[in-house]
Protein backbone atom coordinates (compact mmCIF):
# COMPACT_ATOMS: atom_id res chain seq x y z
CA UNK A 1 0.00 0.00 0.00
CA UNK A 2 2.87 2.20 1.11
CA UNK A 3 4.33 2.32 -2.60
CA UNK A 4 0.47 2.92 -4.08
CA UNK A 5 0.09 6.06 -1.52
CA UNK A 6 3.80 7.39 -2.50
CA UNK A 7 2.57 7.19 -6.15
CA UNK A 8 -0.27 8.97 -5.71
CA UNK A 9 1.30 11.85 -3.58
CA UNK A 10 4.07 12.16 -6.57
CA UNK A 11 1.00 12.38 -9.07
CA UNK A 12 -1.08 15.19 -6.74
CA UNK A 13 2.23 17.17 -6.21
CA UNK A 14 3.01 17.31 -9.81
CA UNK A 15 -1.16 18.65 -10.95
CA UNK A 16 -2.00 14.58 -12.26
CA UNK A 17 -4.64 14.71 -10.75
CA UNK A 18 -6.59 12.50 -12.65
CA UNK A 19 -4.16 9.44 -12.68
CA UNK A 20 -4.03 10.20 -8.82
CA UNK A 21 -7.78 9.16 -8.46
CA UNK A 22 -7.38 6.39 -10.92
CA UNK A 23 -4.84 4.58 -8.15
CA UNK A 24 -6.68 6.17 -5.39
CA UNK A 25 -9.63 3.81 -6.51
CA UNK A 26 -7.46 0.86 -6.96
CA UNK A 27 -5.93 1.19 -4.07
CA UNK A 28 -10.15 1.39 -2.46
CA UNK A 29 -10.94 -1.56 -4.47
CA UNK A 30 -8.42 -3.41 -2.99
CA UNK A 31 -8.70 -2.25 0.84
CA UNK A 32 -12.49 -1.02 0.85
CA UNK A 33 -12.31 -1.19 4.94
CA UNK A 34 -8.77 0.39 4.98
CA UNK A 35 -9.13 4.15 6.64
CA UNK A 36 -5.75 5.42 4.80
CA UNK A 37 -7.70 4.07 1.19
CA UNK A 38 -11.21 5.40 1.87
CA UNK A 39 -9.30 9.04 3.08
CA UNK A 40 -7.42 8.66 0.12
CA UNK A 41 -10.02 8.27 -2.65
CA UNK A 42 -12.27 10.97 -0.37
CA UNK A 43 -9.20 13.65 -0.85
CA UNK A 44 -8.77 12.91 -4.60
CA UNK A 45 -12.42 13.40 -5.59
CA UNK A 46 -12.72 16.66 -4.05
CA UNK A 47 -9.33 18.11 -5.80
CA UNK A 48 -11.26 16.97 -8.72
CA UNK A 49 -15.02 19.09 -7.58
CA UNK A 50 -16.78 15.33 -7.17
CA UNK A 51 -17.87 16.68 -4.27
CA UNK A 52 -20.98 14.46 -3.32
CA UNK A 53 -19.02 11.41 -4.20
CA UNK A 54 -16.07 12.65 -1.35
CA UNK A 55 -18.78 13.59 1.49
CA UNK A 56 -19.31 9.60 1.19
CA UNK A 57 -16.28 8.90 1.75
CA UNK A 58 -15.30 11.60 4.20
CA UNK A 59 -18.21 10.36 6.60
CA UNK A 60 -17.72 6.82 6.51
CA UNK A 61 -13.90 8.35 7.93
CA UNK A 62 -15.99 10.07 10.14
CA UNK A 63 -17.90 6.95 11.56
CA UNK A 64 -14.94 5.16 12.25
CA UNK A 65 -12.96 8.09 13.74
CA UNK A 66 -15.77 10.40 15.09
CA UNK A 67 -12.71 13.15 15.92
CA UNK A 68 -10.60 13.05 13.41
CA UNK A 69 -9.16 16.63 12.24
CA UNK A 70 -8.99 15.64 8.49
CA UNK A 71 -11.93 14.28 7.42
CA UNK A 72 -14.50 16.95 9.77
CA UNK A 73 -12.55 19.92 8.31
CA UNK A 74 -13.04 18.63 4.65
CA UNK A 75 -16.55 17.81 5.11
CA UNK A 76 -16.88 21.71 6.09
CA UNK A 77 -15.43 22.66 3.08
CA UNK A 78 -16.94 19.85 0.90
CA UNK A 79 -20.61 20.58 2.85
CA UNK A 80 -20.22 24.34 1.63
CA UNK A 81 -19.71 23.71 -1.56
CA UNK A 82 -22.49 21.46 -2.49
CA UNK A 83 -24.33 24.09 -0.60
CA UNK A 84 -25.31 22.60 2.33
CA UNK A 85 -24.94 25.33 4.70
CA UNK A 86 -25.85 23.82 7.72
CA UNK A 87 -24.05 20.86 8.29
CA UNK A 88 -21.12 23.45 6.81
CA UNK A 89 -21.20 25.41 9.72
CA UNK A 90 -21.62 22.41 12.38
CA UNK A 91 -18.69 20.33 10.76
CA UNK A 92 -16.51 24.14 10.49
CA UNK A 93 -17.33 24.69 14.50
CA UNK A 94 -15.99 20.80 15.49
CA UNK A 95 -13.04 21.41 13.38
CA UNK A 96 -12.06 24.27 15.18
CA UNK A 97 -12.83 22.97 18.71
CA UNK A 98 -10.65 19.77 17.24
CA UNK A 99 -7.58 21.94 16.31
CA UNK A 100 -7.89 25.61 17.68
CA UNK A 101 -4.50 26.05 16.06
CA UNK A 102 -5.18 25.77 12.21
CA UNK A 103 -6.15 28.77 10.55
CA UNK A 104 -8.18 26.24 7.64
CA UNK A 105 -11.97 25.55 9.52
CA UNK A 106 -11.82 29.73 10.50
CA UNK A 107 -10.94 30.25 6.91
CA UNK A 108 -14.47 27.68 5.61
CA UNK A 109 -16.34 29.39 8.46
CA UNK A 110 -15.85 32.65 7.21
CA UNK A 111 -16.74 31.91 3.87
CA UNK A 112 -20.50 30.26 5.35
CA UNK A 113 -21.28 33.87 7.18
CA UNK A 114 -20.35 35.25 3.80
CA UNK A 115 -23.14 33.47 1.85
CA UNK A 116 -25.61 34.34 5.19
CA UNK A 117 -24.45 38.19 4.68
CA UNK A 118 -23.16 38.08 7.76
CA UNK A 119 -20.16 40.01 7.22
CA UNK A 120 -18.91 41.27 10.60
CA UNK A 121 -18.71 37.37 11.77
CA UNK A 122 -16.94 36.59 8.72
CA UNK A 123 -14.42 39.50 9.05
CA UNK A 124 -13.82 38.01 12.64
CA UNK A 125 -13.38 34.89 11.69
CA UNK A 126 -10.72 36.00 7.90
CA UNK A 127 -8.81 37.66 10.67
CA UNK A 128 -8.39 34.97 13.18
CA UNK A 129 -7.03 33.16 10.16
CA UNK A 130 -4.88 35.26 8.88
CA UNK A 131 -3.72 35.54 12.55
CA UNK A 132 -3.31 31.55 12.70
CA UNK A 133 -1.72 31.64 9.44
CA UNK A 134 1.10 33.86 10.35
CA UNK A 135 0.70 36.16 7.75
CA UNK A 136 2.14 33.37 5.09
CA UNK A 137 1.41 34.52 1.69
CA UNK A 138 -2.08 32.85 0.60
CA UNK A 139 -3.94 34.02 -1.76
CA UNK A 140 -6.91 32.69 -1.64
CA UNK A 141 -7.07 33.44 1.99
CA UNK A 142 -6.21 37.40 1.37
CA UNK A 143 -8.64 37.90 -1.14
CA UNK A 144 -11.70 36.30 0.73
CA UNK A 145 -10.35 38.57 3.52
CA UNK A 146 -10.12 42.07 1.24
CA UNK A 147 -13.85 40.66 -0.40
CA UNK A 148 -14.90 40.43 3.19
CA UNK A 149 -13.14 44.22 3.89
CA UNK A 150 -15.54 45.26 0.68
CA UNK A 151 -18.35 44.02 2.14
CA UNK A 152 -18.26 45.70 5.31
CA UNK A 153 -17.37 49.10 3.62
CA UNK A 154 -14.13 49.40 5.61
CA UNK A 155 -12.04 50.92 2.19
CA UNK A 156 -9.26 51.67 4.55
CA UNK A 157 -8.08 48.67 6.44
CA UNK A 158 -8.24 47.16 2.76
CA UNK A 159 -5.97 49.39 1.22
CA UNK A 160 -3.94 49.15 4.31
CA UNK A 161 -3.74 45.33 4.01
CA UNK A 162 -3.19 45.38 0.29
CA UNK A 163 -0.24 48.07 0.62
CA UNK A 164 0.81 46.23 3.64
CA UNK A 165 1.07 43.42 1.39
CA UNK A 166 2.53 44.53 -1.78
CA UNK A 167 5.81 45.77 0.36
CA UNK A 168 6.19 41.83 0.95
CA UNK A 169 5.41 40.27 -2.31
CA UNK A 170 3.39 41.54 -5.42
CA UNK A 171 0.02 39.34 -6.20
CA UNK A 172 -1.00 39.37 -9.65
CA UNK A 173 -4.93 38.44 -8.28
CA UNK A 174 -4.75 41.02 -5.43
CA UNK A 175 -3.53 43.52 -7.45
CA UNK A 176 -6.31 42.70 -9.89
CA UNK A 177 -9.25 42.93 -7.17
CA UNK A 178 -8.12 46.28 -6.34
CA UNK A 179 -7.29 47.90 -9.55
CA UNK A 180 -11.16 48.36 -9.73
CA UNK A 181 -10.87 50.86 -6.80
CA UNK A 182 -9.31 53.84 -7.35
CA UNK A 183 -9.50 55.40 -4.04
CA UNK A 184 -6.10 52.61 -3.85
CA UNK A 185 -4.36 52.16 -7.09
CA UNK A 186 -3.93 56.12 -7.11
CA UNK A 187 -1.76 55.19 -3.56
CA UNK A 188 0.61 52.46 -6.14
CA UNK A 189 3.33 52.73 -8.34
CA UNK A 190 1.98 51.99 -12.17
CA UNK A 191 5.38 52.15 -13.67
CA UNK A 192 6.93 49.37 -11.06
CA UNK A 193 3.75 47.58 -12.07
CA UNK A 194 4.17 47.81 -15.94
CA UNK A 195 7.92 46.48 -15.54
CA UNK A 196 6.91 43.70 -14.16
CA UNK A 197 5.45 41.74 -17.52
CA UNK A 198 8.80 42.01 -18.91
CA UNK A 199 10.29 39.58 -16.38
CA UNK A 200 7.81 36.66 -17.25
CA UNK A 201 10.25 34.63 -18.93
CA UNK A 202 11.26 32.15 -16.37
CA UNK A 203 8.01 31.19 -15.86
CA UNK A 204 8.33 27.79 -17.97
CA UNK A 205 4.43 26.36 -16.52
CA UNK A 206 2.27 28.13 -19.68
CA UNK A 207 -0.82 28.14 -17.77
CA UNK A 208 0.57 30.25 -14.48
CA UNK A 209 2.05 32.83 -17.03
CA UNK A 210 -0.99 33.37 -18.56
CA UNK A 211 -2.55 33.82 -15.54
CA UNK A 212 0.17 36.35 -14.23
CA UNK A 213 0.30 38.16 -17.86
CA UNK A 214 -3.63 38.59 -17.86
CA UNK A 215 -4.02 39.63 -14.31
CA UNK A 216 -1.38 42.31 -14.62
CA UNK A 217 -3.01 43.21 -18.35
CA UNK A 218 -6.38 43.56 -16.98
CA UNK A 219 -6.14 45.73 -13.64
CA UNK A 220 -3.24 47.99 -15.97
CA UNK A 221 -6.55 48.24 -18.71
CA UNK A 222 -8.96 49.21 -15.90
CA UNK A 223 -6.83 51.72 -13.86
CA UNK A 224 -5.69 53.37 -17.66
CA UNK A 225 -9.52 53.56 -18.32
CA UNK A 226 -10.15 55.56 -14.81
CA UNK A 227 -7.47 57.70 -15.65
CA UNK A 228 -8.07 58.00 -19.26
CA UNK A 229 -5.83 56.58 -21.14
CA UNK A 230 -8.38 54.62 -23.37
CA UNK A 231 -6.01 53.26 -26.16
CA UNK A 232 -3.56 52.09 -23.66
CA UNK A 233 -6.41 50.27 -21.63
CA UNK A 234 -7.90 48.71 -24.69
CA UNK A 235 -4.13 47.27 -25.90
CA UNK A 236 -4.22 45.64 -22.41
CA UNK A 237 -7.63 44.28 -22.84
CA UNK A 238 -7.37 42.66 -26.28
CA UNK A 239 -3.33 41.43 -25.16
CA UNK A 240 -4.90 40.03 -22.13
CA UNK A 241 -7.94 38.27 -23.79
CA UNK A 242 -5.73 36.86 -26.51
CA UNK A 243 -3.07 35.19 -23.98
CA UNK A 244 -6.08 33.83 -22.31
CA UNK A 245 -7.63 32.40 -25.17
CA UNK A 246 -4.62 30.46 -26.01
CA UNK A 247 -4.97 28.12 -23.48
CA UNK A 248 -9.48 28.95 -22.49
CA UNK A 249 -12.01 26.17 -24.19
CA UNK A 250 -15.29 26.51 -25.24
CA UNK A 251 -17.63 23.61 -26.59
CA UNK A 252 -19.34 25.19 -29.22
CA UNK A 253 -21.33 21.97 -29.95
CA UNK A 254 -21.49 20.54 -26.61
CA UNK A 255 -23.34 24.24 -25.77
CA UNK A 256 -26.27 23.71 -28.86
CA UNK A 257 -26.62 20.12 -27.44
CA UNK A 258 -27.59 20.98 -24.02
CA UNK A 259 -29.94 23.25 -25.63
CA UNK A 260 -31.43 21.09 -27.91
CA UNK A 261 -32.33 18.68 -25.23
CA UNK A 262 -33.44 21.24 -22.28
CA UNK A 263 -36.04 21.73 -25.50
CA UNK A 264 -36.95 18.36 -25.89
CA UNK A 265 -37.23 17.67 -22.34
CA UNK A 266 -39.47 20.31 -21.78
CA UNK A 267 -42.09 19.46 -24.33
CA UNK A 268 -42.41 16.11 -22.91
CA UNK A 269 -43.48 16.95 -19.31
CA UNK A 270 -45.00 20.81 -20.33
CA UNK A 271 -48.60 19.73 -19.65
CA UNK A 272 -47.52 18.17 -16.17
CA UNK A 273 -48.60 19.94 -13.47
CA UNK A 274 -47.24 19.64 -9.82
CA UNK A 275 -49.54 18.85 -6.55
CA UNK A 276 -48.62 21.87 -4.70
CA UNK A 277 -49.31 25.43 -6.69
CA UNK A 278 -48.06 27.62 -3.85
CA UNK A 279 -44.54 26.14 -4.33
CA UNK A 280 -41.73 28.55 -4.46
CA UNK A 281 -43.86 31.40 -3.24
CA UNK A 282 -41.20 34.45 -1.93
CA UNK A 283 -38.24 32.59 -4.49
CA UNK A 284 -37.33 35.35 -6.96
CA UNK A 285 -35.14 33.63 -10.26
CA UNK A 286 -33.02 36.24 -11.75
CA UNK A 287 -31.60 35.62 -15.30
CA UNK A 288 -29.41 36.79 -18.10
CA UNK A 289 -26.27 36.75 -20.04
CA UNK A 290 -23.29 37.54 -17.52
CA UNK A 291 -22.82 41.09 -17.50
CA UNK A 292 -26.23 42.35 -18.33
CA UNK A 293 -27.26 43.86 -15.37
CA UNK A 294 -28.36 41.01 -12.87
CA UNK A 295 -26.25 41.90 -10.39
CA UNK A 296 -28.06 45.46 -10.25
CA UNK A 297 -31.16 43.81 -10.86
CA UNK A 298 -29.90 41.97 -7.60
CA UNK A 299 -29.43 45.19 -5.65
CA UNK A 300 -32.81 46.62 -6.64
CA UNK A 301 -34.72 44.05 -4.93
CA UNK A 302 -31.88 42.91 -2.21
CA UNK A 303 -32.16 46.45 -0.47
CA UNK A 304 -35.79 45.68 0.57
CA UNK A 305 -37.15 44.72 3.97
CA UNK A 306 -37.23 40.95 4.23
CA UNK A 307 -35.59 40.23 1.16
CA UNK A 308 -32.89 38.06 0.65
CA UNK A 309 -30.16 37.80 -1.50
CA UNK A 310 -28.47 34.49 -1.55
CA UNK A 311 -26.14 35.60 -5.07
CA UNK A 312 -25.86 32.58 -7.65
CA UNK A 313 -26.76 29.05 -6.14
CA UNK A 314 -24.78 26.54 -8.86
CA UNK A 315 -25.55 23.45 -7.38
CA UNK A 316 -29.07 23.28 -8.58
CA UNK A 317 -27.96 24.13 -12.22
CA UNK A 318 -25.75 21.45 -12.07
CA UNK A 319 -28.22 19.00 -10.90
CA UNK A 320 -31.11 20.49 -13.72
CA UNK A 321 -27.61 19.86 -16.64
CA UNK A 322 -27.19 16.20 -15.22
CA UNK A 323 -30.97 15.40 -15.61
CA UNK A 324 -31.56 16.75 -19.60
CA UNK A 325 -29.07 14.18 -20.20
CA UNK A 326 -31.63 11.42 -19.45
CA UNK A 327 -33.89 10.23 -22.16
CA UNK A 328 -36.54 9.28 -19.62
CA UNK A 329 -36.53 12.32 -17.66
CA UNK A 330 -39.51 12.96 -15.64
CA UNK A 331 -41.24 15.31 -13.34
CA UNK A 332 -40.30 13.55 -9.85
CA UNK A 333 -37.06 14.01 -10.84
CA UNK A 334 -36.98 17.49 -11.07
CA UNK A 335 -39.14 17.95 -8.47
CA UNK A 336 -36.31 16.31 -6.50
CA UNK A 337 -34.02 18.51 -7.43
CA UNK A 338 -36.12 21.32 -7.06
CA UNK A 339 -37.03 20.36 -2.72
CA UNK A 340 -33.07 20.22 -2.46
CA UNK A 341 -32.55 24.14 -3.93
CA UNK A 342 -36.18 24.62 -1.43
CA UNK A 343 -33.96 22.97 1.55
CA UNK A 344 -30.65 24.88 1.07
CA UNK A 345 -32.23 27.72 0.51
CA UNK A 346 -35.01 28.17 3.31
CA UNK A 347 -31.56 27.90 5.76
CA UNK A 348 -30.45 30.75 4.65
CA UNK A 349 -33.50 32.81 4.41
CA UNK A 350 -34.22 32.81 8.45
CA UNK A 351 -37.44 34.67 9.10
CA UNK A 352 -37.06 36.54 6.14
CA UNK A 353 -39.94 36.64 3.06
CA UNK A 354 -38.13 36.87 -0.28
CA UNK A 355 -34.77 34.81 -1.44
CA UNK A 356 -33.18 36.01 -4.65
CA UNK A 357 -31.40 33.24 -6.73
CA UNK A 358 -29.29 35.08 -8.96
CA UNK A 359 -27.21 32.53 -11.37
CA UNK A 360 -27.64 34.35 -14.72
CA UNK A 361 -27.33 30.73 -16.45
CA UNK A 362 -30.63 29.92 -15.21
CA UNK A 363 -32.07 31.38 -18.80
CA UNK A 364 -31.56 28.01 -19.35
CA UNK A 365 -34.06 26.51 -16.88
CA UNK A 366 -36.79 29.21 -17.26
CA UNK A 367 -39.50 26.77 -18.19
CA UNK A 368 -38.42 24.37 -15.44
CA UNK A 369 -37.81 26.66 -12.64
CA UNK A 370 -41.93 27.89 -13.13
CA UNK A 371 -42.60 24.28 -13.62
CA UNK A 372 -41.00 23.03 -10.23
CA UNK A 373 -41.93 26.50 -8.27
CA UNK A 374 -45.31 27.74 -10.06
CA UNK A 375 -45.68 30.56 -7.62
CA UNK A 376 -41.77 31.47 -7.99
CA UNK A 377 -41.18 34.64 -10.32
CA UNK A 378 -38.52 34.67 -13.08
CA UNK A 379 -36.88 38.53 -14.01
CA UNK A 380 -34.96 37.94 -17.40
CA UNK A 381 -32.41 40.51 -17.82
CA UNK A 382 -31.93 41.33 -21.98
CA UNK A 383 -28.85 44.09 -23.02
CA UNK A 384 -27.75 45.76 -25.75
CA UNK A 385 -25.35 42.83 -27.24
CA UNK A 386 -22.77 44.88 -28.80
CA UNK A 387 -22.66 46.69 -25.36
CA UNK A 388 -23.03 43.34 -23.40
CA UNK A 389 -20.10 41.93 -25.28
CA UNK A 390 -17.57 44.61 -24.52
CA UNK A 391 -18.16 44.35 -21.02
CA UNK A 392 -18.09 40.72 -21.03
CA UNK A 393 -14.88 41.60 -22.99
CA UNK A 394 -13.55 43.91 -20.27
CA UNK A 395 -13.45 40.89 -17.69
CA UNK A 396 -10.40 38.25 -16.26
CA UNK A 397 -13.02 35.34 -16.76
CA UNK A 398 -10.50 32.45 -17.17
CA UNK A 399 -12.60 29.69 -16.18
CA UNK A 400 -16.27 30.40 -14.87
CA UNK A 401 -17.11 32.24 -18.78
CA UNK A 402 -15.08 30.06 -20.69
CA UNK A 403 -16.33 31.77 -23.74
CA UNK A 404 -15.50 35.54 -22.87
CA UNK A 405 -12.46 36.37 -24.43
CA UNK A 406 -13.40 35.75 -27.92
CA UNK A 407 -15.93 38.71 -29.34
CA UNK A 408 -16.72 35.51 -32.05
CA UNK A 409 -17.05 33.17 -28.77
CA UNK A 410 -19.55 35.86 -27.11
CA UNK A 411 -21.29 36.31 -30.17
CA UNK A 412 -22.33 32.70 -30.44
CA UNK A 413 -22.89 32.32 -26.64
CA UNK A 414 -25.32 35.13 -27.11
CA UNK A 415 -27.09 33.53 -30.28
CA UNK A 416 -27.32 30.44 -27.90
CA UNK A 417 -28.78 32.46 -24.94
CA UNK A 418 -31.54 34.42 -27.23
CA UNK A 419 -32.52 31.22 -28.79
CA UNK A 420 -33.75 29.28 -25.39
CA UNK A 421 -34.94 32.63 -23.96
CA UNK A 422 -37.04 33.11 -26.98
CA UNK A 423 -38.36 29.50 -26.79
CA UNK A 424 -39.44 30.25 -22.98
CA UNK A 425 -40.57 33.53 -24.19
CA UNK A 426 -43.19 32.23 -26.97
CA UNK A 427 -43.75 29.24 -24.32
CA UNK A 428 -44.47 30.29 -21.45
CA UNK A 429 -45.29 34.18 -21.68
CA UNK A 430 -48.95 34.07 -22.84
CA UNK A 431 -49.66 32.03 -19.87
CA UNK A 432 -47.84 33.29 -17.23
CA UNK A 433 -47.18 36.76 -17.35
CA UNK A 434 -47.73 37.27 -13.50
CA UNK A 435 -44.45 34.41 -12.90
CA UNK A 436 -42.26 35.41 -15.82
CA UNK A 437 -41.04 39.38 -16.50
CA UNK A 438 -38.48 40.23 -19.44
CA UNK A 439 -36.93 43.57 -18.64
CA UNK A 440 -34.03 45.84 -20.95
CA UNK A 441 -31.03 47.38 -18.94
CA UNK A 442 -31.21 50.19 -21.31
CA UNK A 443 -35.13 50.75 -20.07
CA UNK A 444 -33.95 50.21 -16.48
CA UNK A 445 -31.02 52.84 -16.65
CA UNK A 446 -32.34 55.72 -18.81
CA UNK A 447 -35.64 55.12 -16.35
CA UNK A 448 -34.65 53.79 -13.17
CA UNK A 449 -36.99 54.92 -10.99
CA UNK A 450 -39.61 53.41 -12.69
CA UNK A 451 -38.48 50.16 -14.22
CA UNK A 452 -37.21 49.60 -10.31
CA UNK A 453 -40.41 50.35 -9.13
CA UNK A 454 -41.73 47.61 -11.37
CA UNK A 455 -39.69 45.29 -10.93
CA UNK A 456 -40.49 45.73 -6.65
CA UNK A 457 -43.99 45.45 -7.54
CA UNK A 458 -44.20 42.27 -10.14
CA UNK A 459 -41.87 40.64 -7.85
CA UNK A 460 -44.46 41.07 -4.98
CA UNK A 461 -42.47 42.74 -2.24
CA UNK A 462 -44.05 45.68 -0.20
CA UNK A 463 -41.81 48.04 -0.20
CA UNK A 464 -40.55 51.49 -2.45
CA UNK A 465 -37.38 51.88 -4.60
CA UNK A 466 -34.69 53.90 -2.87
CA UNK A 467 -31.07 53.89 -4.83
CA UNK A 468 -28.97 55.12 -1.52
CA UNK A 469 -30.33 51.34 0.11
CA UNK A 470 -29.64 49.62 -3.56
CA UNK A 471 -26.02 51.24 -3.45
CA UNK A 472 -25.40 49.49 -0.01
CA UNK A 473 -25.85 45.75 -1.72
CA UNK A 474 -23.02 43.67 -2.02
CA UNK A 475 -21.97 41.20 -4.47
CA UNK A 476 -18.59 39.44 -4.81
CA UNK A 477 -19.11 38.92 -8.62
CA UNK A 478 -17.11 41.34 -11.25
CA UNK A 479 -19.92 43.66 -10.88
CA UNK A 480 -19.22 45.61 -7.53
CA UNK A 481 -18.09 48.63 -8.72
CA UNK A 482 -21.87 48.92 -10.58
CA UNK A 483 -23.66 48.42 -7.61
CA UNK A 484 -21.70 50.63 -5.30
CA UNK A 485 -21.77 53.43 -8.07
CA UNK A 486 -24.83 55.02 -9.11
CA UNK A 487 -26.67 53.90 -11.95
CA UNK A 488 -24.99 55.53 -15.53
CA UNK A 489 -25.76 55.64 -18.95
CA UNK A 490 -21.73 55.60 -20.03
CA UNK A 491 -22.14 51.68 -21.14
CA UNK A 492 -25.05 52.12 -23.41
CA UNK A 493 -23.88 52.15 -26.98
CA UNK A 494 -19.97 52.01 -26.52
CA UNK A 495 -17.80 52.90 -28.94
CA UNK A 496 -15.00 50.94 -27.52
CA UNK A 497 -13.37 48.02 -29.83
CA UNK A 498 -15.06 48.91 -32.95
CA UNK A 499 -13.57 47.87 -35.48
CA UNK A 500 -14.61 44.57 -33.86
CA UNK A 501 -18.11 45.54 -34.30
CA UNK A 502 -19.42 44.56 -37.29
CA UNK A 503 -18.18 40.62 -37.33
CA UNK A 504 -19.39 40.38 -34.35
CA UNK A 505 -23.06 41.08 -35.39
CA UNK A 506 -22.09 38.74 -38.45
CA UNK A 507 -21.13 36.10 -36.54
CA UNK A 508 -24.06 36.46 -34.06
CA UNK A 509 -26.78 36.36 -37.52
CA UNK A 510 -24.85 33.07 -38.54
CA UNK A 511 -25.32 31.27 -34.94
CA UNK A 512 -28.95 32.35 -35.08
CA UNK A 513 -29.23 31.20 -38.58
CA UNK A 514 -28.42 28.16 -37.73
CA UNK A 515 -31.21 27.96 -34.74
CA UNK A 516 -33.60 28.59 -37.14
CA UNK A 517 -32.50 25.89 -39.53
CA UNK A 518 -32.56 23.63 -36.83
CA UNK A 519 -36.40 24.64 -36.06
CA UNK A 520 -37.67 24.58 -39.15
CA UNK A 521 -35.80 21.07 -40.13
Amino acid sequence: MKLQIDQIKEYLKNGQHQRALFLAKNLFDQNPENITAIRTLGFCQMLLDQNELSIQQYLKVKENLPDDFDAINNLGVLYFKVENFKEAIEHNQKAKELNPKSYFPYINMAMCFMKMRKFLEARLEFERALELSNLEKNTNLNIQYMECLLANKDIDELRNFYLQNQKKYFDVDMFYFISDLKEITQEISIESIEKKLNNLDQIKDRNKKVQIESGILFGLARIYEKNGKKEKADRCYLDANEKILSIQRYNLLSEQKTITNIINNYKKIENVEINDQQKGRGLIFITGMPRSGTTLTESILSSQKNVFSGGEMNIFNQKLLELYKSDNLDIEAIEEAGNDLKNKYQFLLRDQKFFIDKLPKNYLHIGFLLKIFPAAKVIHVQRNEWDNAISLFKQRYIKNVPFSSSFFTIAVQMANKNHIVDFWKKTLLSKITDNFKVINYEDLVNEEHKISQEIIDFSGVDGQYDEEKRKDHFSNTASISQVTSGVHRKSIKSEQFSSFKGKFEEDLRNQSEYWINQTTS
